[in-house]
């Protein structure tokens, strides 16, 4: 009698997550979201958790999720941009002064700087 492998199905992956959830998650949320983010928001278990960065090279490679530093978002989506005002209504901003420094001593025997030191020599 022959066994089934347990928890897969017919293309190698866990009933636990599919790729079109993974898809419709990023469709939810508006900043790209890492492999473990995407895990905990679709509520994954071990099996789940395991073959999600599988599931996400198969995305990405397929086009339809893109990765940006290490997190991934639906391909094509773009953060709205704030809108700039026209130049005729924006209002010219003070600047803020800097705060002022200290006058260094005139002791010919003192050196300005910083004293990087460590515990252990």
């Amino acid at each position: 009698m022959k066994r089934k492998p347990k928890g897969t199905q017919s293309h190698g992956l866990p009933p636990e997550v599919t790729p079109e959830q993974v898809i419709s998650y990023l469709a939810t949320i508006s900043k790209p979201a890492s492999i473990r983010e995407i895990a905990h928001g679709l509520e994954l278990k071990h099996g789940g958790r395991r073959f999600l960065p599988r599931i996400v090279q198969q995305l990405k490679s397929k086009g339809e999720i893109e990765e940006v530093h290490d997190r991934y978002r639906l391909a094509g989506s773009r953060h709205p941009k704030q809108k700039v005002p026209a130049k005729e209504t924006v209002q010219a901003e003070q600047p803020v002064p800097a705060k002022p420094r200290p006058q260094p001593s005139h002791d010919p025997n003192l050196i300005a700087g910083r004293v990087v030191a460590h515990r252990e020599g």
